[in-house]
């Protein structure tokens, strides 16, 4: 390809929570987001303005900087506002960058300045709906959260509430970009080392993607398929491969 090379593999990157049992509702500090309807793998969901009506948006914790149509944008009191650049696996857009305040939860801090970037949400809404923007990492702050696939909601909750609450495995998060990441290692042919990889965790994709160097040594070893990766900024064609991916000591 003339483009940079993605390697993706069926596999689900962002888990869905099994066994899980929490009264969220009962607890006055912690907020419980029921999904709206969506096409998968996306979360959608609706967000309150302070002191007015909710906004749908895309819960993407794959997402550094939010981002907000410009009529929202505007509604928040965008401030400091500067030009950037919007960078995506097809292609680079523009927006404004600055700070808002008042959408969110009481929670997530929703009276601190926020992060956000203002842009079109044209490409986005083709791909999932008529949304308002994506609810990225500089807008959730510090607080706990859980993506509960099987019963269709998101739980939010002070920092380090959730942990004592949740069974399961756990596993060390880093962090890449201010978004959540684990550290994998990645075997495209069993005659070849495993290499160390650091992915994303992000809720708005379905399949694992890999890129630059290692997405190019994956490739080297021949491409089963070519699909169509859609994203809020459009479409581009990858290749796909089958790869061994090994995390906290599980294939």
């Amino acid at each position: 390809f003339s483009m940079r090379t993605l390697l993706t593999q069926i596999a689900v990157l962002a888990l869905a929570a099994t066994g899980v049992s929490l009264e969220a509702e009962t607890r006055a500090d912690w907020r419980t987001v029921p999904f709206m309807d969506a096409p998968l793998p996306y979360v959608i969901i609706s967000v309150p303005i302070k002191g007015g009506s909710c906004e749908p948006l895309l819960f993407d914790t794959g997402t550094n900087l939010s981002r907000l149509a410009p009529s929202l944008a505007s509604r928040l009191g965008l401030t400091h506002g500067r030009s950037t650049t919007v960078s995506a696996t097809q292609g680079d857009g523009q927006g404004t960058l600055g700070h808002v305040m008042g959408l969110g939860w009481d929670v997530t801090n929703r009276d601190e300045p926020g992060l956000a970037i203002s842009s079109d949400m044209m490409s986005l809404r083709r791909l999932i709906g008529p949304v308002s923007g994506i609810y990225g990492q500089s807008l959730l702050g510090s607080v706990d959260y859980l993506i509960d696939y099987r019963a269709r909601r998101l739980i939010l909750a002070p920092s380090s509430a959730l942990a004592p609450m949740i069974a399961g495995e756990r596993v060390p998060l880093i962090w890449s970009e201010g978004r959540p990441a684990l550290a994998a290692t990645v075997q495209a042919r069993k005659d070849r080392a495993p290499v160390a990889a650091r992915l994303v965790l992000d809720s708005g994709i379905d399949h694992a993607v890999l890129f630059g160097k290692l997405a190019d040594d994956v490739s080297r070893n021949g491409l089963s398929a070519a699909v169509a990766i859609e994203t809020a900024f459009g479409s581009r064609i990858a290749g796909v491969a089958s790869v061994k991916l090994r995390v906290a000591g599980r294939d």
